[in-house]
């Protein structure tokens, strides 16, 4: 495994591969593109993360959920560690995802 993130998310991946169609997309909090390869599903919203100080200016925010209006995006993957700085510095985007998104499982990544 490439990360300890991408071990910890190995029930995901089956979960997607079994759940979603291969043209769904993610949406991912942190920068762990593996999760991506791994998931075999490609990228929401014409951004690889959602990170502060990426692509966060209101208008690069908008045309990011205009992009995941227009797709299939079934599931997003929150970072934990990184879920205060994507709140705060993506406040369009985290106000999206939690009102067309409900928690479905918290994975532990081990230190």
């Amino acid at each position: 495994m490439p990360s300890r993130n991408s071990e910890a998310l190995l029930p995901f991946y089956a979960y997607v591969e079994r759940c979603t169609s291969p043209r769904d997309r993610l949406v991912m909090t942190g920068l762990q593109p593996d999760v991506f390869v791994l998931a075999n599903r490609g990228f929401a919203g014409g951004q690889m993360a959602y990170r502060p100080a990426f692509y966060a200016s209101e208008t690069d925010q908008r045309k990011a959920i205009a992009r995941m209006q227009a797709q299939s995006v079934p599931l997003v993957i929150v970072a934990l560690e990184e879920e205060d700085g994507f709140r705060r510095a993506l406040p369009l985007v985290a106000a999206y995802v939690d009102q067309h998104y409900e928690p479905l499982a918290k994975i532990p990544v081990p230190d």
